[in-house]
């Protein structure tokens, strides 16, 4: 049976979100949504409800840097310059100058027998290539609102939210995963035993380990061994890094913390996209994590080796990672990931360790967690 689509096309304006590179085009982004095309089944009551749906689901995320661009300003504009449907890839470029947009966001909505089915798909206007989807799904007839509004909230989530002070963060989408010796991570210790099931709620985490950059930037101070503003930072202690989070929210007005330990396996498993890797990322540590091996033994910059399912880096590797959770059996904080020095068994995903809070190592750093914003 044949399904019929129509056509809505919403172009994005980026501030700080980095593909490449950092833009520095300040926050809130716009977002223009524009008129669908109607076919078939879908009337044009329809089309206008749509169009608001859209637009209300993204008014209603303020709070992550989106604004709504005036949609009489939009068809003015799009009537002007005679911006066509027929080929959106060459068309992006000169829509997304135009109106001072990065990105644009090609939306297929079809209808059959009273299913309404949706796809979309983030474009990058300077290259042409699509850079975030969310797969097909069925909308509720009856609940269009509901439908376009979630729709939304998963580009945006996938997007990430707009953010000034220059640190990407990655969405993690909640849920429960088994937690520690699982069949793939063999040469297990004691402390990683018995798997079990735990269930995490959503949360949006650094895609790098915090750099020296950003530490000296809030702190004006570089502890590290390794110098270089695009290393981690390390030589930090637990106290110190409480220390940082106090005046990175004081000056972001945000809420980062340290992940809990079941917040950092969860997403160096790949959340809800894992697929099931020793390392985080890949069965093959030299692909995603630095250590003994291939380290010469010492920190490299963070983002230079392969990403996880998440986009997630150095999650194996490179430098241990502080995670906000008391090691029950000592006095001590719990630490993730492994490190530039240490043997590849220490770089699993469930190999768990401990250092004191006081403690400082050139080994030892750190990466950032907010909550999701309701």
């Amino acid at each position: 049976m044949k399904k019929i689509i129509l056509l809505f096309v919403a172009i994005v304006s980026i501030a700080n979100l980095v593909f490449g590179q950092e833009k520095t085009k300040p926050c809130p982004w716009a977002v223009a949504v524009l008129n669908p095309d109607m076919s078939g089944e879908v009337n044009n009551r329809e089309r206008i409800f749509i169009r608001g749906y859209l637009e209300n689901a993204f008014i209603q995320m303020r709070d992550k840097g989106y604004i709504v661009v005036n949609r009489n300003k939009i068809d003015a504009a799009i009537a002007e310059q005679k911006f066509t449907h027929e080929d959106f890839s060459n068309d992006a470029k000169r829509m997304g100058v135009f109106m001072g947009a990065d990105l644009i966001c090609i939306t297929n909505i079809g209808k059959e027998d009273g299913t309404v089915f949706l796809d979309a798909k983030l474009m990058d206007v300077e290259t042409g290539i699509l850079l975030v989807s969310i797969l097909p799904r069925d909308l509720e007839a009856n609940d269009l609102p509901g439908g376009c509004k979630k729709a939304a909230q998963d580009l945006i989530n996938e997007l990430g939210e707009c953010n000034n002070d220059g640190i990407e963060m990655v969405f993690v989408e909640g849920g429960a995963f088994m937690m520690g010796c699982t069949s793939e991570q063999s040469d297990c210790e004691g402390n990683e035993k018995p798997a079990r099931e735990v269930t995490v709620k959503s949360f949006n985490i650094a895609k790098y380990e915090v750099t020296q950059a950003l530490w000296e930037q809030i702190m004006g101070t570089n502890p590290s061994v390794f110098k270089g503003a695009n290393l981690p930072i390390e030589k930090v202690s637990w106290d110190d890094v409480q220390v940082f989070l106090g005046k990175l929210n004081e000056a972001t007005k945000k809420h980062y913390r340290l992940p809990t330990e079941a917040e950092w396996e969860y997403a160096a498993r790949g959340g809800k996209k894992s697929e099931g890797n020793k390392y985080s990322g890949s069965n093959d540590l030299g692909n995603v994590g630095w250590f003994a091996e291939n380290s010469a033994k010492k920190t490299h910059p963070v983002g230079t080796k392969s990403p996880n399912e998440l986009g997630i880096h150095d999650m194996s590797g490179n430098v241990y990672e502080w995670c906000s959770d008391m090691y029950i059996d000592y006095n001590a904080r719990v630490i993730r990931g492994g490190a530039w020095y240490i043997r590849k068994e220490c770089c699993c995903i469930s190999h768990r360790s401990h250092s004191g809070p006081h403690e400082r190592h050139d080994s030892l750093g750190f990466r950032l967690v907010t909550d999701v914003s309701k």
